[in-house]
């Protein structure tokens, strides 16, 4: 199917949700999205005891795990293996000051700059 006949199903939303409405262009989307009524979390970490209602979202966590962790805390070197992880890293109480070492540092304007972990 040429791309813009692709493009333009993305507009045509006939999977509609009967819970709260949402309509969606794929059944999949849909499937997927109707876990977020149920409950369902259908994809298992085996080693972590944890479930996710989306593969991607297991992926992500399944990288946790791994032994490449390529970006680290500058203040307190910390690894992570997900640029996003190490983000959340720096808006917790490990960037902001911890208690008992003075006041708080200011939250930056921008996130630090990421540096690759030295093996």
């Amino acid at each position: 199917m040429p791309a813009m006949a692709m493009h333009l199903l993305t507009h045509d939303l006939r999977h509609k949700c009967g819970v709260c409405g949402k309509a969606f262009s794929r059944p999949w989307l849909l499937q997927g999205h109707m876990r977020s009524h149920t409950g369902e979390k259908p994809f298992a970490a085996r080693t972590a005891g944890k479930a996710f209602a989306d593969r991607s979202n297991l992926r992500a966590h399944m990288q946790t795990h791994s032994a490449f962790k390529h970006f680290q805390c500058k203040r307190c070197k910390k690894s992570f293996a997900l640029k996003s992880y190490l983000n959340k890293h720096y808006e917790s109480a490990c960037f902001k000051g911890a208690a008992g070492s003075g006041p708080p540092a200011p939250a930056p304007a921008a996130p630090p700059q990421l540096s690759p972990v030295q093996a």
